[in-house]
């Protein structure tokens, strides 16, 4: 009788606290029950409710206290979903120290309970590199994990590994089947990747019909790359342009280049000079060629191995790079930040070698290894194909009597504390606004001023919040950028 009393009162105080009708229909929604009719909840349905509450500020005040307690009685009975909440409050350091150890042991106590969700987030952990490297290989264990324990976020996960080539070989017809498998279940991500593998033809006949179709569902669901998409009219980067149908990314010949030979000789020893070309990204398969754009590289002299120099990106992104010679190969090192396509990236390394083809024409080919810290993925492979457009600079010699100079601008160090250094080189003489503005766009700092021709600095005290920014340097004729890390 008493502890029948104590369930009452429990029942009676959490609904005291949280004015409103527990219905099944809310409970389903907010903690994911099995069914949705309006039954009375059990306790436990109600502990649940409560906690959902809590954690969210429904009827009553954010409280994770109270949450995590309530999810603590429930998972001493064994209940997987209070396992899994506590684990993402320990993830995310709500109400407490974040504690990813923690997390990630509740988890696994969650999953040994057969809850797929729980493996679905373990993945995303080990994707993130949360507790420890990042591990692609133990995500898409977990996330085969969590698909076969009925979670289907799990086909989302597998097929995005399979289609990018994350922990598993890359193979876009195993993808295409589980995106098939999630779109026949309403996963908006599925249908969105599904759309895409259509529209490039990856593992499936190419049908522009039908991934748009794709596309337009997952849009509809509110999947924001599938919005994105749609606003940005980027379907029309799938349809046939003869220029960019095929191609090879593994630094060999592309389809319809000439064939390259390496040079043996000397040849290498002075990438001193301007060499120009372009940037190409490759689909994930490396088959065909995604995207280009045009490339500077503004190199110093370069002798005993050692070479630095400017990357200068379409028409106005730049970076400073050093590099050093490793045999036949010239490895630039230090590239920073870039900004390629749709997000920011760092350019971990880019090796490069000096080729020719049968025409006897100089080439400096390679692939570059870049890695984005929001999404902790690299991008798609990449490579560059350069012909050198000026001579080297004689040694001692300064670069504003090159032959030719590019206008550019560079910032160090990068990232800073407060003082920032723009080095800036102009063809001609001009007025120009130096700005600062955060990633929405908004100026923190900006000077316009008069700029002489060929190489100058400016230094900048900047008291900015830690994060991204872009310094730019513009007027009616130049719009030169880079972006800057403010240390936190």
């Amino acid at each position: 009788m008493e502890t029948i009393y104590k369930k009452l009162f429990l029942v009676v105080l959490l609904c005291g606290l949280l004015v409103g009708k527990m219905s099944a229909q809310e409970y389903d929604e907010g903690i994911e029950a099995q069914d949705s009719t309006k039954r009375e909840l059990t306790l436990n349905e109600q502990k649940h409710l409560a906690a959902y509450r809590y954690m969210n500020g429904i009827y009553t005040s954010v409280d994770y206290g109270k949450a995590f307690s309530l999810y603590f009685d429930l998972a001493k009975q064994g209940d997987p979903k209070a396992l899994n909440a506590m684990a993402s409050m320990y993830r995310q350091g709500l109400g407490m120290a974040q504690n990813y150890e923690m997390a990630r042991n509740l988890y696994k106590k969650a999953i040994n309970l057969r809850y797929g969700k729980s493996a679905y987030n373990l993945a995303q952990m080990y994707k993130n590199a949360q507790g420890g490297p990042q591990d692609m290989a133990k995500a898409f264990e977990y996330y085969t994990t969590a698909t076969a324990l009925g979670y289907t976020s799990g086909y989302y996960g597998m097929g995005y590994c399979y289609y990018k080539g994350f922990g598993i070989p890359q193979d876009y017809a195993k993808a295409v089947k589980m995106f098939t498998l999630g779109n026949a279940v309403e996963n908006a991500a599925c249908s969105y990747y599904l759309g895409l593998c259509y529209l490039g033809g990856d593992g499936v006949s190419k049908d522009l019909v039908r991934g748009k179709t794709l596309i337009e569902k997952a849009a509809k669901q509110g999947y924001d790359h599938a919005v994105e998409f749609i606003t940005q009219n980027r379907i029309v980067n799938y349809e046939d342009k003869p220029q960019l149908r095929s191609a090879r990314a593994n630094g060999t010949q592309r389809s319809g280049a000439p064939a390259y030979r390496r040079i043996k000789n000397n040849a290498t020893d002075n990438l001193g000079g301007i060499w120009e070309g372009r940037i190409l990204r490759y689909d994930w398969g490396r088959k065909r060629i995604v995207e280009e754009k045009k490339l500077s590289l503004q190199l110093d002299y370069a002798n005993d191995g050692e070479l630095n120099g400017v990357w200068l990106q379409g028409d106005s992104t730049s970076i400073r790079v050093l590099g050093h010679r490793e045999d036949s190969v010239w490895v630039l090192d230090n590239m920073q930040y870039l900004h390629f396509w749709d997000r920011t990236y760092e350019i971990r390394q880019a090796r490069l070698e000096v080729k020719t083809d049968s025409a006897g024409t100089v080439s400096l080919l390679g692939n570059i290894d870049q890695f984005s810290p929001q999404t902790m993925e690299p991008s798609s492979p990449t490579m560059v194909e350069l012909k050198r457009t000026v001579a080297p600079i004689a040694k001692n010699t300064s670069r504003t009597s090159a032959v030719r100079l590019q206008n550019s601008l560079l910032a160090s160090p990068n990232p800073f504390d407060k003082e920032l250094i723009a080095d800036i080189t102009l063809q001609q003489a001009q007025q120009a606004t130096l700005q600062v503005t955060d990633m929405s766009g908004k100026a923190v700092y900006s000077q316009t001023s008069e700029f002489t021709k060929g190489m100058q600095q400016k230094t900048l005290n900047l008291n900015l919040p830690a994060g991204t920014y872009v310094l730019s340097l513009k007027n009616k004729v130049i719009n030169l950028n880079t972006l800057i890390i403010r240390k936190p």
